[in-house]
């Protein structure tokens, strides 16, 4: 336990020191920085709890017992940076960390840490000591379950935008979240049956919580050192945004556009670039980035990135009749049409043929 604690502060520390020495500084690594110095904060928390407890200032104890309320909402701003989300009025989500720390400025005489649970001195019980270990679980659980919004925002915005998200798509996030969420919802009964029933000793649950926030501080802290900065043209748009009612785009209007979209196809194949964007597409087309999204969605049913990928599967399948291409592998043949990724041709024709590429080939051959 305490070797876990102490690993997960140096490695904060590390990643906090690469982060301000890399020569190409983002937001999002201001944010990460920060993000890493509130989790050595929690961390030394736990450390202080429960092994130093006895030698060290119980009123400094009791001023870092409030740092893992600020873990969420940095966690949030983090993610907020990365996916481009708007998130107003960010200070308004520092409010739950002054409460609870002016709260434990005012009462510090009466007030003492037990196995991590706030405890009156005078030996009673009052709301917040009754509440304090939910509050632990509860707010990172709902800045999690808030972070998750912004990335499937986010994963929307990309297939309207790129044809390939194999590197910018956040995936390693979207599987941290997850786990995240499952680790809360554990988290909550575990804590509930500690101070409720007495199931188990109280410690446990926190333990527990210490070492989740070491796993934690890893995987975010590598992915997110390693994150290449995602393009700064990943714009936001839905089928029911005001830019879409005011597009002018109607019936008639949609349907020139159409004519040419599929005219442009027929003569330059622009799917077979791997990297073609809706932004570029549409400048060949003549037509606002907007307009093209619309096009897509509102009249082709389709977002951008499935849109490019079913047209690079019609190229497969051609390719994959004709005789000329017969030695070439299905690899092969998905990147002579424009993917640049096994694992997404793969996903991407099971979706649209509904078989793999293998049983296809047979079935045709």
């Amino acid at each position: 336990m305490k070797t876990l604690i102490v690993l997960s502060i140096v490695q904060s520390a590390f990643l906090i020191l690469l982060l301000l020495s890399k020569k190409e500084k983002s937001r999002s690594g201001s944010i990460l920085s920060f993000w890493l110095l509130v989790m050595i904060l929690s961390q030394l928390y736990y450390l202080l709890v429960y092994h130093y407890s006895e030698v060290l200032s119980q009123n400094l104890i009791l001023v870092l017992a409030c740092t893992p309320l600020l873990a969420g909402p940095a966690f949030l701003f983090y993610v907020a940076e990365l996916t481009q989300s708007k998130l107003r009025a960010w200070f308004l989500h520092l409010i739950p960390y002054g409460a609870f720390l002016l709260y434990i400025l005012l009462n510090a005489d009466n007030l003492a840490i037990d196995n991590g649970f706030l405890i009156p001195t005078n030996g009673g019980s009052n709301i917040v000591s009754s509440y304090y270990g939910y509050l632990f679980v509860l707010i990172p659980f709902l800045y999690i379950l808030w972070s998750y919004s912004f990335f499937k925002a986010f994963e929307k915005r990309l297939k309207e935008n790129y044809s390939n998200t194999e590197k910018i798509n956040l995936d390693w996030l979207k599987k941290w979240i997850l786990a995240a969420v499952i680790f809360m919802i554990i988290s909550f009964p575990t804590i509930y049956l500690a101070t409720r029933f007495n199931l188990f000793p109280r410690e446990y649950s926190f333990r527990f919580i210490a070492i989740f926030n070491t796993v934690y501080i890893f995987v975010v802290g590598y992915f997110g050192f390693k994150q290449t900065t995602i393009f700064s043209d990943v714009i936001s748009l839905s089928e029911n945004s005001p830019k879409y009612q005011k597009s002018g785009l109607n019936d008639e209007l949609a349907d020139v556009y159409r004519k040419r979209l599929i005219s442009f196809i027929e003569k330059e194949k622009p799917y077979l670039n791997p990297n073609i964007k809706a932004k570029e597409l549409a400048e060949s087309l003549g037509i606002s980035v907007n307009n093209l999204s619309q096009l897509l969605n509102q009249y082709e049913g389709k977002s951008f990135y499935q849109f490019i990928n079913d047209l690079r599967i019609g190229e497969v399948v051609k390719l994959m009749k004709d005789n000329e291409f017969s030695n070439l592998s299905n690899e092969g043949l998905a990147y002579q049409s424009g993917f640049n990724s096994r694992s997404t041709f793969t996903k991407a024709f099971n979706q649209k043929m509904g078989i793999s590429p293998s049983e296809y080939r047979k079935k045709i051959d």
